[in-house]
């Protein structure tokens, strides 16, 4: 049995589960009695960077029936709490029980057979969306730095999109595959493979097999993990360098003396830097996590010169970092590399600086979960409070994660309070996963513990559970248009591809390339048709929604006479900008702004378009009706203004 404070820590995360989930009961009846529209300005609302697409797939009808079950499930999960919360003391309140020591050999074969299992399925999961078309910002990586010069994409920084050790590493397999996307994929999805079984061991010997092998599946079968497991950027090798931080960080924690080790965990956090700048996030939080472990071994006399050591290590940390970092430095200075015009920075003199945050990360777990029910989010949710407060495996202490996940992230917003786009909150969904895995283990296991049933059984029964989560997130995840909905996050043109191919043998250089909305997947399959294109600023941008950019083929001068090309893919266009709460109906892009600069340019100008049929339709110099193609009518010239 556990100390008194973790009897309190328990019984207050009881109530306040309690407490949540009549808020939730009480919100969800008066939401689904008074309209959704209710629901969906308070999403809107709490983003602060513009509306929230997250619910515009879903009908009035559905989402008025899903908030209704959402409020019995919140009820009922409340009277439990309140009727059962000494038996779930007593539940939780011990450690989880290590399985019988009869038949070792055969427990471990099937605890390996059952992890390989969930292992390959998240493999097989990401390797289903490397067929994916090019998205905007992979493209723009793969054109900009992993297809230049070694130099180029060692030093060249303009913006954040050059995730400088994957570019480095993309660079290497462009050679070897040339402009193959799964070749230049390969990176992200080698490092998204490796994330899988490390995260499996660290969990392991943290809480044991069993929530090691749910925390997998949940990851694993995580929408937006596969996104970025088959996307060309960085963000699942900064994952892996966590993980390994983590690890590394838990044999310092045992063996501080050994000066090896801090080598490899100052190595490891400059690569996860190389890699992203955002690895200040895992840093932080594997470093509070560290110092939290080693004060509760050795006590503050042990924590203090552990503490020195930690600072050292640290330090050499930022030393190699720069030192990675030099040719970025010399090409690009100081301040490209820590601005970053897609994260929006708040104050400190905002008087709703905290109201920001929590609203903030509330749209984030809905977008995590957009393509998740209701009801599995909620139970997601209990899973993740109880895997926060559980008591460490054999330990007798609550889990030192979750409290270095809270430390670390406020650490660093504190020194930087910004807003984090999507793509940027993965770690923090490693980490809901894991003490969503620990948190579902904890509860089996106090169930099991209890029961006097056979080694076989018990064990089948863990098998059944794991197997039950896998199936049923994968389901989730692999539904049509899951895929295609979290690639829109980075920009996703699903016709590119066709587009350039309608006009790839009539380019020639001195043209121009403009692109609405989405122009970086159409410069990749130019530049991989052999047709390099560099930024022209021989014309005003264009202001539709963002601004058009303007690319000129084969780098000649600024002011040679060339064609204008107009690539349009609807079907992105449609997808990113589709009016909330409307019936997803095609929807006919107003030209005028376009028009009027091609007519005063002076310039011979061709309009491709992709429609969400995909069919791909071309216009020499004529303003296509995209009203009368949608209607199975014959193109023709608009005259209206």
């Amino acid at each position: 049995m556990l100390g008194k404070s973790t009897h309190q820590i328990i019984s207050r995360s009881a109530f306040l589960l309690s407490g949540a989930a009549l808020v939730a009961m009480t919100g969800s009846t008066f939401v689904s009695l008074f309209g959704t529209d209710i629901l969906r300005n308070f999403v809107d609302g709490l983003s602060h960077t513009g509306p929230v697409t997250v619910l515009d797939r879903i009908s009035d009808v559905h989402l008025v029936a899903s908030l209704r079950a959402l409020a019995i499930m919140a009820a009922g999960t409340a009277a439990l709490l309140w009727a059962l919360r000494r038996r779930l003391i007593d539940l939780l309140a011990r450690s989880p029980t290590a399985p019988p020591e009869v038949g070792y050999a055969w427990i471990t074969s099937v605890e390996l057979v059952v992890v390989s299992g969930v292992i390959a399925t998240g493999v097989v999961l990401a390797v289903q969306n490397l067929s994916l078309p090019m998205r905007g910002d992979e493209a723009l990586t793969s054109v900009r730095f992993a297809t230049r010069a070694l130099w180029s994409a060692w030093s060249d920084y303009p913006y954040p999109n050059n995730h400088v050790l994957h570019s480095l590493l993309a660079w290497t397999a462009w050679h070897i595959g040339g402009w193959n996307p799964v070749a230049l994929r390969m990176p992200a999805f080698l490092a998204a493979c490796f994330t899988l079984p490390i995260l499996w061991w660290f969990v392991r010997q943290e809480q044991g097999w069993l929530a090691a092998t749910l925390a997998t599946a949940l990851l694993a079968t995580s929408p937006l993990f596969i996104e970025y497991a088959t996307s060309a950027r960085g963000y699942t090798l900064m994952l892996l360098f966590f993980l390994l931080s983590l690890l590394c960080g838990r044999a310092l924690v045992r063996r501080p003396d050994v000066n090896e080790l801090w080598m490899a965990y100052a190595l490891i956090t400059a690569l996860g830097f190389l890699t992203i700048p955002l690895m200040a996030f895992p840093a932080a939080i594997t470093g509070a996590w560290m110092v939290i472990l080693r004060y509760r071994v050795g006590g503050l006399a042990g924590l203090l010169p552990f503490a020195g050591k930690m600072v050292g290590g640290f330090g050499l940390a930022m030393t190699i970092t720069l030192l990675l970092y030099t040719p970025v430095l010399m090409e690009s200075g100081f301040d490209a590399l820590f601005s970053n015009k897609d994260v929006r920075s708040l104050s400190f003199r905002d008087g709703n600086l905290i109201s920001r945050f929590i609203g903030h990360f509330i749209v984030i777990w809905l977008q995590w979960h957009e393509a998740t029910p209701l009801w599995a989010q909620t139970v997601l949710l209990v899973l993740i409070v109880i895997g926060a407060v559980a008591p460490q495996r054999s330990r007798g202490h609550c889990s030192a994660f979750a409290v270095a996940v809270v430390i670390g992230t406020a650490g660093v917003l504190l020194v930087k309070p910004v807003i984090l786009p999507l793509r940027m909150t993965i770690f923090l969904l490693l980490a809901a996963m894991i003490m969503a895995g620990t948190g579902a283990a904890v509860l089996i296991e106090g169930v099991l513990s209890r029961l006097r049933w056979n080694v076989l059984v018990l064990h089948s029964v863990r098998t059944g559970m794991i197997l039950l989560a896998l199936g049923g997130f994968t389901w989730w995840a692999t539904r049509p248009g899951v895929a295609e909905r979290f690639a829109q996050e980075t920009g996703f043109s699903p016709t590119a591809k066709s587009l350039v191919a309608g006009v790839l043998h009539d380019m020639r250089p001195g043209d121009y390339v403009l692109g609405l909305p989405e122009i970086n997947s159409v410069r990749f399959y130019l530049a991989a048709a052999g047709y390099d294109s560099i930024r022209s600023h021989a014309g005003p941008f264009l202001l539709f929604h963002k601004k058009i950019k303007t690319y000129q083929i084969n780098n000649v001068r600024p002011n040679a006479s060339g064609r204008i090309f107009l690539f349009v893919d609807e079907a992105a266009y449609k997808a990113r900008f589709t009016p909330r709460g409307r019936p997803a109906t095609p929807r006919v892009i107003d030209y005028r702004a376009v028009r009027r600069y091609l007519e005063e340019s002076g310039y011979d100008y061709q309009i491709v378009v992709s429609l969400p049929d995909g069919k791909v339709y071309r216009f020499v110099h004529q303003y296509p009706d995209l009203a009368s193609v949608h209607r199975g009518g014959p193109a023709r010239i608009s005259e209206a203004e």
